[in-house]
């Protein structure tokens, strides 16, 4: 799979020309250091029109801190066969950490899934994304992520879609008022 990665967030000025489909390198600083991740900018992006989002949370395979594994299973293979007509703006991190259960890698209470909302905050300040239609996709560890942190800021979310994945039961509660599948 090839990327075409460029370094710097678009610039939210009104009237700025549409774009190209391209992935963007980002990188997220807290009391931690640098977190790096990936923002998929789907063709015809403009500042001026808000865009649909979608945030992959990845299985246990693709743990590191290389800011590509993220990138090779699950959302980003159908993106990229579908490159010129994917509608969505993609936010793709990356579980820094390498030893917890692998379960637990994107749960609400580890720093990664902490991490990943605040990510996602993140995305929503630079880009123009309608932030009543953000989903929630995991696959595998990442499917329980999407589980946790759906409970835990079910505002956030739209719709949540966790694959080979499960959770805690008591979160229905929590979850009732999204589409889950």
């Amino acid at each position: 799979v090839g990327w075409l990665l460029v370094g710097a967030a678009p610039e939210r000025v009104s009237g700025q020309t549409e774009s190209a489909a391209k992935y963007v390198d980002h990188v997220y600083h807290d009391e931690d250091g640098d977190h790096r991740y990936v923002v998929y900018v789907p063709a015809g992006y403009s500042a001026d029109r808000p865009v649909p989002g979608l945030m992959f949370l990845h299985g246990a395979g693709e743990r590191g801190t290389d800011n590509r594994l993220q990138l090779d299973v699950g959302l980003s293979p159908y993106i990229q066969a579908r490159r010129g007509d994917f509608p969505f703006l993609a936010i793709f991190p990356q579980c820094e950490d390498l030893h917890s259960r692998l379960l637990g890698g994107w749960t609400a209470d580890s720093p990664d899934g902490a991490r990943a909302l605040k990510i996602l905050d993140q995305v929503l300040a630079d880009y123009r994304v309608e932030a009543d239609k953000v989903g929630l996709i995991g696959w595998s560890m990442g499917g329980y992520g999407a589980w946790s942190l759906a409970a835990a800021a079910p505002e956030k979310f739209s719709a949540v879609l966790a694959l080979s994945g499960g959770g805690n039961p008591e979160a229905v509660e929590s979850l009732k008022s999204l589409p889950v599948w």
